[in-house]
């Protein structure tokens, strides 16, 4: 697929994933919300199981969207999704000032981990490793960072990092 018809199936993919979201009641763009409005949005949010149903629902809707895609090209898709979410999540690292930007800082990180695990079987084993890799380093520097004893915080933080955390290692 040429780079401007990538450009405009990217397009496409994005605006009808969004409308997905919107449809199942699962968007919440946290671009557009600052520190404490995203943290209220969250907290007004939906159970464990209700997330995971749609989380479901959606990677079900995206596997049937791609479907008529080249492996190579759903591929390109998947990764047209994860890089401004990715970039995103690195320009903000190491950047918080304050608790809501913190707290903002990680809702971006669990965008990039949920999006990443609806799209990570589109990925090759060199791109799962290469987008696994930087949220494996970013886990390792929070565990580092915790208390000793914040062992249920650590399990925590150990399940939203999953995702990334059962991909292997890249081999050098």
């Amino acid at each position: 697929m040429a780079v401007k018809q990538l450009e405009e199936h990217l397009e496409k993919f994005a605006l009808a994933l969004s409308d997905k979201m919107d449809e199942l009641g699962a968007d919440l763009d946290i671009g557009d919300l600052e520190g404490v409005e995203a943290l209220q949005a969250m907290e007004g949010g939906i159970s464990p199981e209700e997330a995971l149903e749609k989380s479901q629902e959606i990677e079900a809707w995206i596997k049937d969207y791609l479907k008529p895609y080249r492996k190579l090209d759903q591929e390109k898709l998947a990764i047209g999704l994860l890089n401004p979410i990715y970039d995103d999540i690195f320009d903000m690292a190491g950047q918080a000032e304050s608790d809501d930007d913190l707290s903002l800082f990680m809702l971006n990180v669990m965008h990039g981990l949920s999006t990443f695990s609806m799209l990570k079987s589109f990925l090759s084993e060199k791109n799962l490793s290469t987008y696994a890799e930087p949220m494996r380093s970013l886990y390792t520097m929070l565990i580092d960072d915790m208390d000793e004893d914040a062992e249920e915080q650590k399990e925590s933080l150990k399940t939203l990092f999953q995702p990334c955390l059962d991909v292997p290692e890249a081999k050098s």
